[in-house]
């Protein structure tokens, strides 16, 4: 946990209270090269403007039809790409949550002046940990990008069960990921994807980049982090979402949204 007063900005913070030993744990999945360079990471992702688009449609047609401030977290901020399309709309003040202090310092670069205006906090915390401590009904928005694959089952389920509970009723769940679609189309989109990562880091200066991401890939295949369409919208409906829909998909990119009843 990282002392508030010791943090690289005053609204970076961990949240207080301990840790509960039998809750499930995520892994740190970018605590090496790819979060060293993250940034290369939208080179082979020419779809990207395109989910970011579809994100930013659905908060701002949240945002109008909420009438009052929006109080939104983000899970898993990162470098703090889907935490922006938040505050691009001024209805939305948020809390950006990561447990990795390399994409903390990068969220905190890039959104500095948002922090000085007070409409974004950055909490340094694990996401699970971080929604336990809050209340039932307490935001009024959850989004995330990128983040639920990289879950274990476990912590997904238990991750998903918490957003439900945070958001008011009418609340909107907002996640840009990879969801994967059944069959042999999800294979195809697979090879599509790599294809992207040899022509964007297929030379000797990025080798290893390109080394990560694809084993980043291939681990996202096993059994610890495929995401399923097709469970996930039963996993989010039997926690009682409802109007579950994917607003926009690009190969292995979705971005899917829920309202709590």
């Amino acid at each position: 946990m990282v002392d508030s007063s010791k943090s690289p900005h005053p609204a970076s913070r961990a949240p207080e209270g301990a840790d509960n030993p039998s809750a499930p744990k995520s892994e740190r999945r970018f605590a090496g090269k790819l979060s060293d360079r993250y940034d290369l990471w939208r080179v082979a992702r020419p779809h990207l403007e395109t989910i970011h688009g579809a994100v930013s449609d659905q908060v701002t047609r949240f945002a109008e039809a909420n009438g009052d401030k929006v109080r939104a977290v983000d899970i898993g901020c990162g470098d703090g790409a889907i935490t922006a399309l938040l505050l691009d709309d001024e209805r939305v003040d948020v809390v950006g949550v990561d447990n990795e202090p390399k994409m903390i310092v990068q969220a905190l670069g890039r959104l500095r002046r948002w922090i000085e205006l007070g409409r974004l906090s950055v909490v340094e915390a694990d996401a699970l940990r971080y929604l336990a401590e809050q209340g039932d009904g307490s935001v009024d928005l959850v989004a995330s990008g990128y983040v639920f694959h990289n879950l274990t089952p476990d912590y997904r389920a238990a991750a998903f069960a918490e957003v439900y509970r945070v958001l008011r009723s009418g609340g909107l769940f907002i996640n840009a990921d990879k969801y994967a679609r059944d069959g042999e189309v999800h294979y195809q989109d697979l090879k599509w994807q790599i294809d992207r990562f040899f022509e964007a880091f297929g030379d000797t200066e990025h080798i290893d980049i390109l080394r990560a991401w694809v084993l980043h890939h291939i681990e996202d295949e096993g059994p610890n982090h495929l995401m399923l369409e097709s469970a996930a919208l039963t996993e989010l409906e039997a926690l009682g979402f409802v109007e579950l829909s994917i607003v926009c998909r690009r190969r292995m990119d979705a971005v899917l949204v829920a309202r709590k009843a």
